[in-house]
């Protein structure tokens, strides 16, 4: 007979006969006769050994046994209900308190194998098997296995508690009262409750074929579908495909058309005479039904489902009353008989081959099989991936919005640079006016002393060639240096972009020096210019740079005014040092006082009673734009000293050990 037992298993027995010779040789106990000196220690010695190795040979009782459940199925060992109802005994059981509970499993092998000869067989194999190792608690399943207990347990297994799980109603009233050891719940099989889904989900049903078998079983079933369908009377046609061969069977359901619907609890026996497993009928009956099946079980076989019995919570059930019957419970106090509850179970893959609308199905229902969508199957990398593209495009998003204001405040700060240049340069030449006016009156005034002289002598008689050509010469040199005036006053209110090109400092401190002339004779100032002996070039805007050399000798011989005659000095050198051009515009003047230093180019800070504290901030960002210095300290014989630093035009960059 099948049977297989799922249990811890206890550790080998340790050997009942272990080389006790071969040990004692090895430890050099073999000579144990008297000796005058060692006879004692030789005893004693031995006596510890036999000691120790008697406790060695005890039978290990490491993992001992405090308790033994013996689950008998009704039916095969394959049978689906029985593989959910198994895992539910086993996962109460296995995590029994107080020690280990081993579980035996038995099949009775119906309806395949049946009958008093049969029954005999088998409890004799239970007898001689379980002789030694008699089960503390008996679970059954099924009526068939409760049957065979209540007819064979007064000699197999007298007064063992009994716990009997899935046998429906009628089954365990035909069985008459229980013994009061016999205890347990039992499964209803709802069948109106799934009829009356199988029309909700099926609007559209005219017949339902209710298809059962042909043992003793099957007729049971089909005599209370008959008897609960009678509510159905007038809404629906029932017609019963009962006690079929099964050919007969599958031929009526191949040929079904719209408004038909199965329902079917399976068979044991056909009509042929056949025994059959309920789960392997109900399984061709969905594969050859052009209709939907609905069934008590058997889900995962193609029948679209109904209200059934969780098989594993069944087990686990009937467990948990073995177990408080081992923990000491009496039977009296457990045997109140509770249904064991059902629930509405359905194939998600069948709903949609019969086009079921997702919307009619119950809330409360399980779907089983259901194919999971792309979010469900990665719903993390999903939930990952979105939030890393959203970090990614806010970041994004942060960092354009930050491009676009810097650049508008880059801009901004362009434009107001640009503005207070204009601000700078047109104080400057307000300062200048009067200098200017005078440099243009000079040669005004020459010319006019010209003309004057010129109209004098023809009016007087006959002038020489000679005369008239150099009286035109000196209008026209006159005229000359009247518009050069003009055109430095225009370029310094010319408005361009700040571009640089190449410029020689030596042609510039020489123009800016004869633009200052004048100035310096006014304020009675000397200018001292001290070029380099060959080119400087650097690579600046050529009026923007003139405009700073302009401020920084303005500055000066402000600094020095009101000074002695010997301290009225204004001095501008120009250097080269490495790759880089040195100017150096120094005075004699009482110098910067310390405080002042910090803060000299800073926007609007002066020392000016008129001030306005742009032109060294704005000469200052002028240099740096051409990725110069500008920086202030003060001398230590006295005065300031203003110290310009731009990079040499590659192509005249200083040779190597030319002096600073």
């Amino acid at each position: 007979m099948p049977s297989f037992e799922s249990a811890w298993l206890s550790p080998p027995l340790a050997d009942p006969d272990p080389p006790l010779g071969k040990i004692i040789d090895v430890l050099g106990l073999t000579d144990l006769s008297p000796c005058p000196r060692r006879t004692a220690g030789r005893w004693l010695a031995g006596a510890l050994l036999v000691m120790l190795l008697a406790a060695l040979c005890l039978p290990a009782t490491a993992a001992a046994v405090t308790s033994r459940v013996l689950v008998i199925y009704s039916y095969g060992r394959l049978l689906p209900a029985n593989i959910e109802a198994d895992r539910g005994v086993q996962q109460v059981l296995a995590a029994t308190a107080g020690g280990t509970t081993v579980v035996h499993h038995e099949f009775l092998d119906a309806p395949l194998f049946s009958g008093p000869a049969h029954e005999d067989r088998f409890a004799r194999y239970l007898a001689e098997k379980y002789a030694d190792k008699a089960p503390d608690v008996l679970i059954v399943f099924s009526q068939e296995a409760l049957a065979f207990i209540l007819r064979r347990d007064p000699r197999l297994f007298p007064a063992t508690p009994v716990v009997h799980a899935g046998v429906e109603p009628p089954s365990l009233q035909r069985l008459g009262p229980l013994p009061p050891h016999v205890i347990g719940a039992t499964v209803s099989h709802d069948f109106v409750r799934t009829a009356e889904l199988a029309l909700r989900l099926h609007p559209d049903t005219k017949r339902v074929l209710v298809v059962t078998g042909a043992s003793e079983r099957d007729r049971d079933w089909e005599a209370r579908i008959r008897d609960e369908s009678r509510r159905f009377d007038g809404l629906v046609r029932l017609e019963f495909l009962s006690g079929l061969a099964t050919r007969d069977v599958l031929a009526r359901l191949r040929g079904l058309g719209p408004g038909d619907l199965v329902y079917t609890p399976g068979y044991f026996q056909d009509g042929d005479g056949v025994i059959a497993v309920p789960v392997g009928t109900a399984r061709a009956m969905a594969a050859a039904s052009t209709a939907p099946v609905y069934a008590p079980y058997y889900l995962g076989t193609g029948v679209v489902g109904g209200y059934m019995h969780d098989y594993e919570s069944v087990g686990r059930n009937a467990a948990q009353t073995a177990r408080k019957l081992i923990e000491g419970a009496a039977p009296a106090a457990l045997a109140a008989s509770a249904a064991e509850p059902v629930g509405l179970q359905l194939d998600w893959r069948q709903l949609r081959r019969w086009k079921i609308d997702a919307d009619s199905v119950p809330a409360d229902a399980v779907l089983e099989f259901r194919e999971r969508s792309f979010f469900e199957e990665n719903k993390l990398a999903v939930v990952m991936t979105f939030f890393i593209i959203t970090v990614q495009f806010a970041s994004i998003a942060w960092l354009l919005a930050e491009r676009r204001r810097r650049q508008s405040a880059e801009l901004a700060v362009a434009q107001q640079r640009h503005e207070l240049t204009q601000v700078s340069r047109r104080a400057m030449t307000a300062e200048l006016m009067g200098a200017i006016a005078h440099e243009i009156n000079q040669p005004l005034s020459a010319i006019l002393s010209n003309a004057d002289a010129a109209e004098l002598g023809l009016k007087g008689g006959p002038v020489s060639p000679e005369l008239l050509s150099e009286i035109m010469a000196d209008i026209h040199h006159d005229a000359i240096r009247a518009s050069e005036v003009v055109k430095s006053l225009r370029s310094l209110y010319a408005r361009g972009t700040v571009q640089g090109e190449p410029v020689d400092l030596n042609a510039m401190l020489a123009k800016v020096e004869s633009f200052l002339r004048v100035e310096c004779k006014r304020r009675g100032v000397s200018v001292d210019v001290v070029g380099s002996a060959q080119a400087v070039v650097v690579v600046v805007g050529r009026i923007e740079t003139q405009q700073v050399l302009i401020n920084l000798v303005l500055n000066a011989m402000d600094a020095v005014d009101g000074q002695p005659d010997d301290r009225r000095q204004v001095k501008v050198t120009l250097q080269t040092q490495g790759g880089t051009a040195v100017v150096v515009v120094s005075d004699r003047g009482p110098g910067i006082a310390p405080e002042h230093l910090p803060r000299l180019f800073e926007p609007f800070f002066t020392t000016k009673p008129n001030g306005m504290g742009l032109g060294l901030s704005i000469s200052r960002r002028m240099i740096e734009a051409y990725e110069g210095t500008l920086s202030a300290a003060n001398a230590p014989e006295g005065g300031a000293v203003f110290r310009i630093v731009l990079p040499l035009a590659p192509s005249t960059d200083a040779a190597p050990g030319q002096s600073a």
